[in-house]
């Protein structure tokens, strides 16, 4: 019953405002999706490839051909999430966990291999399932604003 009273309480603009920031914030999750695949994945996947599992086989993101993946090494030096995935050897003891430059080199610690090998090595989301995946979100958000 206290069901159907705020249902009765609610206008159709309501409940259109709250379908489309629905719509909005699924969009919103797939992009970053494809973010993390796209630019980060690349990134780790250059790891992967070149065998960086230890300090000794570290890399430069030049020697991983990755110095133009700004946005990579920029979410890199902000998230503590992706630094406990991908390690970096330090130049110096005082140098800052966040610091980056173009001597950095960088490697998958043996400990978080599984863990990167399964969020961003083992699925590459590509642009056309992205486009996809959203045109769908859409379509069903027109089709949900038609019924109610």
């Amino acid at each position: 019953m206290a069901i159907a009273i705020l249902a009765d309480s609610i206008d159709r603009t309501t409940v259109y405002t709250l379908l489309w920031c629905a719509v909005a914030g699924i969009i919103a999750a797939l992009t970053v999706t494809y973010f993390n695949s796209a630019v980060i994945g690349t990134f780790v996947r250059a790891l992967f490839g070149n065998e960086c599992f230890s300090p000794e086989t570290a890399k430069t993101a030049e020697e991983l051909s990755q110095q133009r993946n700004a946005a990579a090494l920029t979410t890199y030096r902000k998230s503590p999430q992706l630094r406990r995935i991908i390690a970096k050897v330090k130049q110096c003891d005082a140098e800052a966990e966040d610091y980056v430059d173009e001597n950095t080199r960088f490697y998958i610690d043996d400990q978080m291999k599984a863990r990167a090998d399964a969020q961003y090595n083992r699925h590459q989301t590509s642009l056309t399932t992205l486009i996809v995946c959203i045109a769908v979100v859409v379509v069903i958000g027109i089709v949900l604003t038609a019924v109610l």
